[in-house]
């Protein structure tokens, strides 16, 4: 695989629970090519009080840009982090705030020392979920069983790799 034609993406939801997936990607002509070429996917679950998480999140940032430039060699513009965007719902009753501590904390921890261009690419939930049902999950392999908060994730995933077809 030319590293000149991979990408690494990670996808962050944030939240009580906050849920995590990444991978690395080859460029393709087409979404289902690209999302079929996924190696090194990994996805996890964090929670825990927001603080703790947004350390954690930040750490892992910087492990996976780590691992993917260095140990990967995969150029820097071709790591990509996405982070679901929090919206509020005026009408929805009460509105917790969690998802946009854990982002905001993980996201200044991360970017202390890094340029501008190293922010992480804010993604909406209702863009990511239109793309990425349930049925185009399971039909492009990325169904994570039994967690929500990682299945919210690969959604986000999908939409970040949806960005680099060519």
């Amino acid at each position: 695989m030319s590293r000149s034609l991979v990408h690494a993406v990670l996808a962050i939801d944030p939240g009580d629970t906050t849920g995590v997936f990444g991978g690395y990607v080859e460029e393709r002509t087409t979404r289902k090519e690209m999302l079929s070429t996924i190696t090194n996917r990994k996805s996890i679950e964090v929670s825990g009080y927001w603080l703790d998480q947004a350390r954690e999140l930040a750490n892992l940032i910087h492990r996976f840009r780590y691992t993917a430039n260095v140990e990967q060699s995969i150029p820097l513009d071709q790591i990509h982090v996405a982070i679901e965007d929090f919206q509020s719902r005026p009408n929805s009753g009460v509105v917790r705030l969690t998802s946009t501590w854990v982002a905001a904390g993980a996201v200044a921890l991360f970017m202390i020392g890094m340029n501008d261009e190293d922010e992480p690419v804010y993604q909406q939930p209702s863009d990511a979920k239109n793309l990425a049902t349930n049925d185009r999950l399971k039909a492009w392999d990325l169904w994570e069983v039994g967690s929500e908060h990682r299945r919210d994730a690969a959604r986000h995933f999908a939409l970040r790799v949806d960005s680099l077809v060519v």
